[in-house]
């Protein structure tokens, strides 16, 4: 996967999660992984204050992503996914906190 061409989709994807937009973040996920999305979002602090793009390397056809979350309380969370096209165009099929 071109990381380069994945960066604009993540960067809008850390967007949405700090604007609180869930149905940008919900266009984000596979369509296997949306039934889950409420668990996910749920773990999450009720607030994000920052957002910030770690890494995103290439893996053959997927890209593994490493994001850090900050709740406006302080939480931080850092947040691995893993993109690959699905209906054409980069989508997370994979992810957890670590």
């Amino acid at each position: 996967m071109d990381t380069a061409g994945l960066s604009p989709y993540v960067q809008a994807h850390l967007d949405a999660v700090k604007r609180n937009d869930i149905g940008a973040v919900t266009e984000d996920f596979a369509p296997v992984l949306r039934p889950f999305l409420s668990g996910i979002v749920g773990s999450l602090p009720a607030v994000i204050a920052a957002t910030e793009n770690l890494s995103i390397e290439a893996d053959g056809e997927q890209a593994i992503v490493l994001n850090r979350l900050v709740g406006d309380n302080g939480v931080t969370i850092m947040m691995r996914s893993v993109w690959r096209q699905v209906d054409g165009r980069p989508r997370i099929v994979d992810g957890a906190p670590v």
